[in-house]
C-alpha cells in the first residue's frame, strides 16, 4: 500500500526498489544499487518529475519503516515480558530446590542443580581508585569543529564539507 500514485514511468523503478533480491545460496541480500541508478537515469521524465516521484517514494518508505519500528518496539516489549515471566518461574524453581536442602534433582527429562558463583557489586563508583575504572575516550567533535573553524590546526582532524538534500 502506498500513500501516492506514481507516474507510469516511475512504477518500474518503484517495483525494483520494493524488491529485496536474496542470494539463494548465502541468504544475503543482493545489492542492486547499480540497476536502480541505471533505471533512474533512463527514466523518460524531466528532473522535476523524477524528484517529485522519488520524494513520494521516500515518504512512503519512511512511513512503512516507522510502522515497522512501532511494531518492533511492541514485539520487543512483549518478548521482554515473556522473558521476565520465565525468569520468575526459574527463581521459584531455584527457591523450591534450596528449600529441600538438595543440590541436585533429576527427573526423566531434566537435571536440576544449584551452583554457586561470585560476582562483584559496586556500591559507589566514585570511591574506586583509577586502576579499577574503565574509561572510554571519545572525541569532542563540537569543540574540535569550533577550533578548526577558527583556523586552529589539530593533528588527526580535518574539516569535511558534506552535501545533503533538503526537501520542504
Amino acid at each position: 500500500m502506498t500513500l501516492f500514485n506514481y507516474s507510469q514511468e516511475f512504477n518500474s523503478l518503484n517495483q525494483l526498489l520494493q524488491e529485496d533480491e536474496v542470494n539463494p545460496e548465502t541468504g544475503e541480500i543482493i545489492n542492486n544499487d547499480e540497476a536502480i541508478k541505471q533505471l533512474f537515469d533512463e527514466l523518460e521524465l524531466n528532473l522535476a518529475e523524477k524528484l517529485e516521484n522519488s520524494q513520494r517514494y521516500i515518504i512512503d518508505t519512511l512511513s512503512q519503516a516507522n510502522t515497522l519500528k512501532v511494531e518492533a518496539t511492541r514485539l520487543n516489549q512483549r518478548a521482554k515480558v515473556l522473558a521476565n515471566k520465565a525468569e520468575r518461574v526459574k527463581e521459584l524453581m531455584k527457591d523450591a530446590i534450596l528449600a529441600t536442602g538438595e543440590k541436585k534433582i533429576t527427573t526423566d527429562l531434566f537435571n536440576f542443580s544449584i551452583r554457586s558463583s561470585k560476582s562483584v557489586h559496586i556500591d559507589d563508583l566514585e570511591e574506586l581508585s583509577r586502576e579499577y575504572v574503565k574509561m572510554t575516550r571519545t572525541a569532542n567533535k563540537t569543540l574540535i569543529k569550533k577550533a578548526l573553524s577558527e583556523g586552529e590546526e589539530i593533528a588527526g582532524c580535518s574539516m569535511v564539507e558534506n552535501k545533503s538534500l533538503n526537501v520542504r
